[in-house]
């Protein structure tokens, strides 16, 4: 039991490092100055094409009965 509590701090305390380190840096990214290059995507693809994916993974995910 003492274990499993260790585990779940050391979850939420990473959870907030890594989200400590994203409000940190959000300032210094500026998305406006980028490059996009000439093979990229429409932005509107983006996400059907993720919904598609996590759909198909679902679905190869389902156990055989």
């Amino acid at each position: 039991m003492k274990s499993r509590i260790i585990v779940w701090v050391l979850f939420y305390a990473s959870t907030l490092v890594a989200a400590g380190g994203a409000i940190w840096f959000v300032g210094d990214l500026n998305a406006n100055k980028w490059i996009v290059p000439t093979i990229a995507p429409p932005a509107w693809l983006f996400g059907p094409v993720w919904t598609i994916l996590y759909l198909s993974l679902i679905h190869i995910s389902e156990p055989t009965r």
